[in-house]
């Protein structure tokens, strides 16, 4: 790097010989709506950087780096905690768990593991994949559909050229306006059926049964065990009144008994506690494992940070960070995009072109598409993706 800002092309983040950005994450290249979140932190990172550097001209490149880096970490940290964790599990749920006053800051605590669990990795944060829209809106700055056109979830995995036809705009308005599916066990076809699509294929993956799959290979505990080891009751019942309505009787099609279930399906089966979107035991693994990141790391922000800058950072919003590094307009965003602005109507979404062409299916291999599909099929095999 130069000057402490990450390498960039033209805004977006640079390209390997196929085609591919790369980033810190091998996952960037999954969905182009994760493109666009990378692309827009590395834009934020560079801006600090560049800010940095204007207020303290005789640093060097790895000092710029490391405080910009530490900012964006800041920031990250704090809107996963006053955005994003409120709108998931209610501000209601998380007094006790983590929010206080910085008089009540107990600081560090070195007697706590900030690892990640593999209940809450396998299985818990993976809830957000029933939640997922078969449509990838992208509108311009009047909300309208741009003349690109939205973009069917099927034919965003793996599809980095779509991000750079129109941007990453349309991207961040579409995720602000547009509401998310409900928590629970149904997940749209796009992903049960049509998950990551080559050109000639007719059927993809199921990630359903890819993270039913991955939970029983990690040897994970069944949903009743898992319960049980945070402290709740054991569900002994299909017609027990945790479950969401109709879902008690779909369990016991799937399952001869409540102790077999799995954590994945029995925990978007819960009917939600409270304000949140969640039931208890998806709450109860994701409050346990965001209070050991909190107070088990030692550089954390509130930790690290004179109070005037935690206050600033706490007015931080993901909105903030877009309108910053983007032409997006204060009008066009709501000030919390974690919370839908306004609910669209639903997109129909026909056979997506070319999955059913005989000009498709019977074109020459490609050889850079032969590389893409070895390279997703790597990431598959690797547990990378989701």
């Amino acid at each position: 790097f130069q000057g402490g800002e990450l390498i960039m092309n033209e805004g977006y983040l640079p390209k390997d010989d196929v085609g591919f950005y790369l980033a810190g994450d091998e996952r960037v290249n999954e969905h182009i709506g994760l493109t666009a979140m990378h692309t827009l932190w590395v834009r934020e990172h560079n801006r600090l950087a560049q800010a940095i550097a204007c207020e303290y001209p005789n640093w060097k490149d790895n000092r710029l780096y490391n405080e910009a880096k530490r900012v964006v970490v800041a920031e990250l940290q704090a809107i996963t905690y006053n955005e994003f964790l409120p709108a998931l599990l209610g501000r209601n749920t998380l007094p006790g768990y983590w929010e206080y006053t910085n008089d009540q800051n107990p600081g560090y605590d070195d007697g706590i593991q900030a690892n990640i669990s593999n209940v809450f990795a396998v299985s818990a944060f993976r809830f957000g994949h029933s939640m997922l829209s078969p449509v990838l809106l992208r509108l311009d700055k009047d909300g309208d559909e741009i003349p690109q056109k939205h973009v069917p979830l099927r034919s965003a995995f793996f599809q980095p050229d779509k991000l750079e036809e129109a941007g990453i705009e349309p991207i961040f308005r579409g995720f602000a306006s547009q509401a998310a599916q409900a928590l629970d066990p149904m997940v749209v076809d796009d992903i049960r059926n049509f998950l990551i699509l080559s050109p000639g294929d007719q059927q993809g993956f199921d990630l359903a049964a890819l993270n039913i799959q991955r939970g029983r290979d990690h040897r994970l505990p069944a949903y009743n065990d898992v319960r049980e080891s945070f402290g709740l009751r054991r569900i002994d019942s299909f017609h027990d009144p945790i479950w969401r309505e109709g879902f008690g009787d779909k369990l016991a099609e799937a399952y001869d008994d409540p102790d077999q279930i799995d954590v994945w399906v029995g925990g978007l089966a819960e009917e939600e506690v409270g304000n949140t979107l969640t039931g208890e035991t998806l709450q109860a693994i994701l409050l346990e494992q965001f209070r050991r990141l909190r107070h088990g790391d030692r550089f954390w922000y509130e930790d690290q940070f004179y109070d005037e800058e935690i206050e600033e950072l706490n007015q931080t919003t993901l909105a903030d960070i877009i309108k910053r590094n983007t032409p997006i307009q204060k009008h066009e965003i709501q000030n919390n995009v974690f919370i839908a602005s306004e609910i669209h109507d639903p997109v129909e979404v026909n056979a997506t072109p070319g999955v059913t062409s005989e000009t498709t299916r019977l074109s020459a291999p490609d050889p850079a598409e032969e590389i893409r599909r070895n390279r997703i099929m790597e990431a598959i095999r690797n547990g990378a993706l989701g």
